[in-house]
């Protein structure tokens, strides 16, 4: 009996003591330390990367016969993981000096999202696989995906440009 008072508090000390552990950097606490902010950001794009690896024997078995069916649902998913990369991101409590790099990706992460989540609205009205891999494949969304992945190139300059090794691909 005495221990079933005694939980709440034993879990409330264990969660504080988790989030102590994770090195701060949490909504109100300080910000992260630059090299902590990187890892948690890189352990974003390993998270992502693995979820959108996870994808590609699906994405390789597309073809003119199931890919009007099969491809909308499959970028759905891939729309969801770059959404809760950028979330993720921006979740993060960036040192000052690191802002603008996690600013510039959280934002052109959003147009990617925004832009396909645009096109995934528009996917029913497709006819054919060629249709539907033209809708995703216009200058608009090539030139999204381009700023996203130079602000994550960015990023790993300027991580390196203070001694701190990462590897994003972000998209």
């Amino acid at each position: 009996m005495a221990l079933r008072a005694a939980l709440p508090v034993l879990l409330a000390t264990l969660a504080l003591a988790a989030c102590m552990a994770c090195g701060g950097g949490g909504e109100k606490g300080e910000p992260l330390t630059l090299e902590q902010f990187f890892q948690r950001w890189d352990a974003l794009d390993q998270q992502f990367e693995t979820q959108s690896t996870a994808l590609d024997p699906q994405f390789q078995a597309l073809n003119d016969q199931n890919g009007v069916e099969a491809a909308p649902g499959l970028l759905s998913e891939l729309t969801d993981a770059v959404e809760e990369y950028v979330d993720g991101l921006d979740g993060l409590h960036a040192p000052e000096e690191a802002l603008g790099v996690q600013d510039e990706a959280v934002r052109t992460g959003r147009e990617v999202v925004t832009l396909y989540r645009d096109r995934l609205d528009r996917a029913d009205r497709v006819q054919t696989f060629d249709e539907l891999i033209a809708l995703f494949s216009d200058a608009e969304l090539n030139d999204a995906f381009a700023a996203f992945d130079e602000s994550c190139a960015a990023a790993v300059t300027f991580a390196a440009e203070h001694s701190i090794d990462i590897d994003l691909t972000c998209a």
